[in-house]
């Protein structure tokens, strides 16, 4: 079978054609698949940032907060050791250094007469 060369031409313009629109189409493919990629790209490159600066305020946030617990820590110690102090000074003189024991137990015991009195003098004159 012998092929003319003009339907030779026609078929080759035609293969040409053929293959001129399948080079376009992968070349379009291609081309939506990079830019799906360069925007994922991007997305991570956004999401490592955004983790980046959340891990640093992060760190920042932890050492403001061992910095509190420590200075917390120092003065809880120095309460303890003052408290200490004082039971070591009551125990070795035996009196409280401001007003004393007595003090606050005869104090204690003339507001509960006090409340007593007054408590009997409003039940006699209600009744």
């Amino acid at each position: 079978m012998k092929i003319e060369p003009v339907e030779e031409l026609k078929l080759l313009r035609e293969i040409h054609n053929t293959l001129t629109e399948t080079r376009k189409e992968l070349q379009a493919s291609h081309r939506r698949m990079m830019e799906r990629d360069d925007k994922r790209y991007e997305l991570l490159l956004k999401l490592t940032e955004t983790l980046r600066k959340d891990t640093r305020e992060m760190q920042t946030m932890l050492a403001e907060t061992r910095k509190e617990l420590g200075e917390m820590h120092e003065q809880a110690r120095k309460r303890d050791e003052e408290l200490y102090q004082r039971l070591m000074e009551i125990a070795q003189t035996g009196t409280v250094r401001r007003f004393g024991v007595f003090y606050w137990v005869s104090l204690g015991a003339l507001i509960g007469v006090l409340t007593a009195t007054l408590a009997a003098v409003l039940w006699i004159n209600l009744t």
